[in-house]
């Protein structure tokens, strides 16, 4: 049974909704919504994490088949892309959350004190600064031409105006 259906689409409205709040937030100069946007890319992420590994599972419907399989591989290329794009957004969420909740974790350990100083650092300067907002906006597009792919593996390359256009810039 392939699974991948069923884990693909939650991730992919979460991250959806995260990228907005995300770029809205430039335009808006407003601070507020930290949690929601937190939970929507870590949530997302790992729900992206889970669709990476049935994609897995799914690939081997693919097997011997020439022009599918070509689609395939950018397709899951772009799912590993993304995911990481999401991924290192959701890191840094994290990393703010143990920064401004310090007290449910205690300090690090003193080996791990200084690179985690410095991951908070890094996490703080591409929250607090247009970095975010553009990574939202790269995942974004590697979100939609990742779900482009996948309908044409599905549907094919004709299926609409969207999967035609991507195939013709692709293949």
């Amino acid at each position: 049974m392939d699974l991948h259906p069923l884990f693909v689409h939650f991730p992919i409205a979460l991250l959806t909704l995260y990228s907005l709040l995300e770029v809205i937030k430039v335009f808006t100069k407003n601070s507020h919504w930290v949690t929601v946007r937190a939970v929507l890319v870590i949530t997302g992420a790992i729900g992206a994490f889970m669709s990476l590994s049935t994609g897995e599972g799914a690939e081997h419907q693919f097997h011997g088949v020439g022009e599918l399989r070509r689609i395939l591989e950018v397709h899951s290329l772009m799912g590993v892309v993304t995911t990481w794009i999401y991924a290192i957004l959701a890191a840094c969420y994290v990393l703010y959350w143990l920064e401004t909740h310090t007290a449910l974790l205690g300090s690090p350990h003193e080996k791990l004190a200084k690179p985690v100083a410095i991951a908070r650092r890094i996490a703080e300067r591409i929250l607090g600064s247009v970095l975010a907002p553009m990574l939202a906006a790269l995942g974004f597009l590697t979100l939609g031409l990742t779900g482009a792919l996948g309908a044409m593996l599905v549907y094919g390359p004709d299926f609409d105006f969207i999967t035609q256009l991507v195939y013709k810039l692709l293949f």
